[in-house]
Protein backbone atom coordinates (compact mmCIF):
# COMPACT_ATOMS: atom_id res chain seq x y z
CA UNK A 1 0.00 0.00 0.00
CA UNK A 2 1.40 3.86 -1.35
CA UNK A 3 2.11 6.31 1.85
CA UNK A 4 1.05 9.62 1.64
CA UNK A 5 4.35 10.67 0.86
CA UNK A 6 4.44 8.45 -2.25
CA UNK A 7 1.02 9.28 -3.83
CA UNK A 8 1.96 12.77 -3.16
CA UNK A 9 5.19 12.75 -5.49
CA UNK A 10 2.80 11.07 -7.51
CA UNK A 11 0.74 13.20 -8.11
CA UNK A 12 3.09 15.94 -8.65
CA UNK A 13 5.13 13.87 -11.35
CA UNK A 14 1.65 14.18 -13.66
CA UNK A 15 -0.28 16.81 -14.36
CA UNK A 16 -3.43 15.98 -11.81
CA UNK A 17 -6.23 17.80 -11.28
CA UNK A 18 -6.50 18.93 -7.41
CA UNK A 19 -9.14 16.30 -7.10
CA UNK A 20 -7.38 13.41 -8.93
CA UNK A 21 -10.19 12.56 -11.21
CA UNK A 22 -8.17 13.46 -14.05
CA UNK A 23 -4.42 12.79 -14.37
CA UNK A 24 -2.44 12.81 -17.33
CA UNK A 25 1.12 10.88 -17.13
CA UNK A 26 2.81 13.30 -19.37
CA UNK A 27 4.62 16.20 -17.93
CA UNK A 28 5.71 17.32 -20.69
CA UNK A 29 2.66 18.36 -22.00
CA UNK A 30 3.37 21.69 -19.66
CA UNK A 31 6.21 23.03 -21.39
CA UNK A 32 4.14 22.58 -25.07
CA UNK A 33 3.43 26.63 -26.11
CA UNK A 34 1.13 25.04 -28.21
CA UNK A 35 -0.90 22.07 -28.53
CA UNK A 36 -2.66 21.36 -32.59
CA UNK A 37 -5.72 19.21 -32.91
CA UNK A 38 -4.58 18.58 -36.60
CA UNK A 39 -7.85 17.05 -37.44
CA UNK A 40 -9.92 19.56 -36.81
CA UNK A 41 -7.78 22.85 -37.91
CA UNK A 42 -7.91 23.96 -33.83
CA UNK A 43 -4.84 24.76 -31.79
CA UNK A 44 -4.39 26.11 -28.35
CA UNK A 45 -2.56 29.23 -29.52
CA UNK A 46 -5.19 30.51 -32.05
CA UNK A 47 -8.37 28.94 -30.34
CA UNK A 48 -9.64 29.48 -26.17
CA UNK A 49 -11.00 26.27 -25.96
CA UNK A 50 -12.53 26.51 -22.31
CA UNK A 51 -13.88 30.05 -24.04
CA UNK A 52 -15.03 27.98 -27.01
CA UNK A 53 -16.30 24.47 -25.77
CA UNK A 54 -16.17 24.92 -22.21
CA UNK A 55 -20.08 25.55 -21.97
CA UNK A 56 -21.41 22.23 -24.76
CA UNK A 57 -23.52 20.02 -22.79
CA UNK A 58 -25.13 17.82 -26.47
CA UNK A 59 -22.81 17.09 -29.34
CA UNK A 60 -24.79 15.88 -32.22
CA UNK A 61 -22.53 14.28 -35.33
CA UNK A 62 -23.89 13.66 -38.31
CA UNK A 63 -23.26 13.35 -42.15
CA UNK A 64 -23.00 16.06 -44.31
CA UNK A 65 -21.32 19.42 -43.27
CA UNK A 66 -24.45 21.18 -45.01
CA UNK A 67 -27.07 18.90 -43.04
CA UNK A 68 -25.30 20.28 -39.79
CA UNK A 69 -25.50 23.59 -40.75
CA UNK A 70 -28.96 23.33 -40.98
CA UNK A 71 -29.33 21.36 -38.34
CA UNK A 72 -27.74 23.59 -35.77
CA UNK A 73 -29.69 26.52 -37.01
CA UNK A 74 -32.83 24.97 -36.58
CA UNK A 75 -31.93 23.35 -32.75
CA UNK A 76 -30.60 27.60 -32.30
CA UNK A 77 -34.15 28.78 -33.24
CA UNK A 78 -35.77 26.11 -31.89
CA UNK A 79 -34.11 27.31 -28.54
CA UNK A 80 -34.51 30.79 -28.88
CA UNK A 81 -30.44 30.80 -28.86
CA UNK A 82 -28.65 33.98 -30.70
CA UNK A 83 -30.33 36.06 -33.95
CA UNK A 84 -32.76 34.49 -36.18
CA UNK A 85 -31.07 34.17 -39.97
CA UNK A 86 -27.64 34.13 -38.58
CA UNK A 87 -25.23 32.15 -40.97
CA UNK A 88 -23.34 29.90 -37.90
CA UNK A 89 -19.59 29.86 -38.71
CA UNK A 90 -17.61 26.34 -39.49
CA UNK A 91 -15.17 25.89 -36.44
CA UNK A 92 -12.96 23.93 -38.28
CA UNK A 93 -13.21 25.71 -41.26
CA UNK A 94 -9.42 25.10 -41.83
CA UNK A 95 -10.04 21.56 -42.76
CA UNK A 96 -12.18 19.75 -44.93
CA UNK A 97 -12.48 16.45 -43.00
CA UNK A 98 -14.91 17.78 -40.63
CA UNK A 99 -17.34 20.55 -40.05
CA UNK A 100 -18.32 21.90 -36.61
CA UNK A 101 -20.92 24.34 -35.77
CA UNK A 102 -21.93 26.30 -32.32
CA UNK A 103 -25.06 27.55 -31.10
CA UNK A 104 -25.32 27.96 -27.02
CA UNK A 105 -24.65 24.43 -25.56
CA UNK A 106 -25.34 22.07 -28.69
CA UNK A 107 -22.04 21.52 -31.08
CA UNK A 108 -22.97 20.51 -34.30
CA UNK A 109 -20.22 18.17 -36.02
CA UNK A 110 -20.44 16.63 -39.69
CA UNK A 111 -18.31 13.57 -39.95
CA UNK A 112 -17.94 10.66 -42.78
CA UNK A 113 -19.81 7.65 -42.49
CA UNK A 114 -16.84 5.83 -42.01
CA UNK A 115 -16.58 4.68 -38.39
CA UNK A 116 -12.67 5.48 -37.90
CA UNK A 117 -13.85 9.17 -38.61
CA UNK A 118 -16.31 9.30 -35.49
CA UNK A 119 -14.00 7.46 -33.55
CA UNK A 120 -10.96 10.09 -33.94
CA UNK A 121 -13.73 13.06 -33.50
CA UNK A 122 -14.79 11.31 -30.33
CA UNK A 123 -11.15 11.01 -29.22
CA UNK A 124 -10.66 14.76 -30.39
CA UNK A 125 -13.68 15.83 -27.80
CA UNK A 126 -12.36 13.65 -24.96
CA UNK A 127 -8.98 15.39 -25.84
CA UNK A 128 -10.91 18.74 -25.86
CA UNK A 129 -12.50 18.28 -22.24
CA UNK A 130 -9.47 17.02 -20.58
CA UNK A 131 -7.98 19.46 -21.72
CA UNK A 132 -10.37 22.25 -20.41
CA UNK A 133 -10.39 20.20 -17.12
CA UNK A 134 -6.97 20.44 -16.65
CA UNK A 135 -7.18 24.35 -17.45
CA UNK A 136 -9.59 25.00 -15.25
CA UNK A 137 -8.72 23.36 -12.28
CA UNK A 138 -4.90 22.99 -12.16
Amino acid sequence: MATNDALKKKTEDKQCAKDARVCVPNPHLKKMKDDILYHFALETSTHDFPALFGDIKFVCVGGSPSRMKTFITYIAELLDIGNPGYDYPNICAGTDRYAMYKAGPVLSVSVSIVCVCVCVCVCMYIYIYIYIYIYIYI
